[in-house]
């Protein structure tokens, strides 16, 4: 792999002018999931963007369990940077910082875990620190839009109360992540501030091309020819968000006096065989689209509508700047660059 930022430099000026990274000064910031598609990215956005801080700029730890950062290649020389390999599931941390973004979790419905250590992956660190709170100041717990369910209404709103299908396996990453929330919460007991983020489809610079997820594979795809293939009905709703546009909700949300979780999303809907389409056409391949049944055994989200309502999240001044056309072309400009 190429030694490509994530971040292109009209990136790096549109965040920085988003966010007040003043804030970040001095601090000592964990990132979990350190390897993974958005912790990789604000990790890349803490460097990149505080820059002009000189030495005060934040010191960034970033965690992953595999110990492999495919993200962060190009910030290997970087002073304020460490990486560590932990895995939060069996290992405990020692809490001599003042943020941590939470971001660590198995999200592709290709990776099949068991239910304890989706539990404990998402849940134990939060325990931890409950128990010994130490230097934290804040704490962003990123979590998901399938906590809603699959009966969860189109532009759904976060006291929306959905149903979960315990029986099924991917049950398990929305269970996981709603016992992450009320952890996360419960921080203020010990005059830690949590924060909560239930963060829908997000994608852009840094997509592996093992994500599992359909539009990882429609962009993979089609930034090397091939067309997307569809391997359901594609009548699915759900809507996308660049990364940079996430990264900005999720660092508010972080910033916010708001106790309760937070949507992090677009509210622009599309079906999956849309999204497949417009990656296509942008890609230069007319919106052709191949159709394949699914036989892989892989259960994807069983909700048939992902569109959240993002009006609380605009409360905080927060805008979608980057739209679906031009987050497909950033992202496919990637891959082709940096593979």
């Amino acid at each position: 792999m190429t030694k490509v930022t994530l971040l292109c430099k009209k990136e790096v000026q549109s965040i920085s002018n988003r966010i007040d990274f003043d804030k970040f000064a001095r601090k000592r910031v964990v990132i979990t999931g350190g390897s993974g598609l958005v912790g990789g990215y604000l990790v890349n956005t803490l460097l990149k963007c505080t820059d002009y801080l000189g030495g005060d700029a934040p010191e960034v730890i970033a965690i992953s369990k595999v110990g492999v950062f495919p993200n962060l290649q190009s910030l290997v020389n970087e002073p304020k940077l460490s990486l560590m390999k932990m895995d939060l599931e069996n290992e405990d941390i020692d809490f001599d910082f003042e943020v941590l973004i939470h971001a660590a979790s198995a999200a592709s419905p290709t990776i099949k875990i068991s239910r304890e250590t989706m539990f404990e992956t998402n849940c134990r660190l939060l325990r931890n620190l409950h128990d010994n709170p130490s230097y934290v100041e804040k704490v962003l717990f990123i979590s998901t839009g399938e906590v809603y369910g699959a009966d969860a209404p189109r532009n759904v709103k976060e006291d929306f109360i959905g149903k979960l299908d315990i029986g099924s396996y991917r049950a398990n990453y929305p269970e996981a992540k709603l016992a992450g929330e009320y952890l996360t919460s419960s921080l203020k007991e010990v005059g830690v501030s949590g924060r909560v983020a239930r963060l829908f489809h997000s994608f852009g610079p840094g997509l592996r091309i093992d994500d599992g997820r359909s539009f990882a594979d429609f962009l993979w795809s089609a930034a090397f020819g091939k067309p997307p293939i569809l391997r359901s009905s594609g009548l699915q709703v759900r809507s996308f968000l660049y990364l940079e546009d996430s990264v900005v909700g999720l660092l508010k949300v972080l910033d916010s006096d708001i106790e309760t979780p937070v949507n992090v999303g677009s509210d622009i809907d599309f079906t999956i065989s849309e999204f497949a389409s417009r990656v296509s056409m942008i890609a230069g391949l007319g919106g052709e689209v191949e159709h394949q049944l699914n036989e892989s055994g892989t259960v994807y989200s069983p909700n048939n509508v992902v569109v959240p309502s993002n009006g609380l999240l605009r409360k905080f001044g927060w805008n979608q700047t980057v739209d679906l056309d031009e987050s497909i072309e950033r992202t496919i400009n990637w891959i082709r660059n940096s593979h």
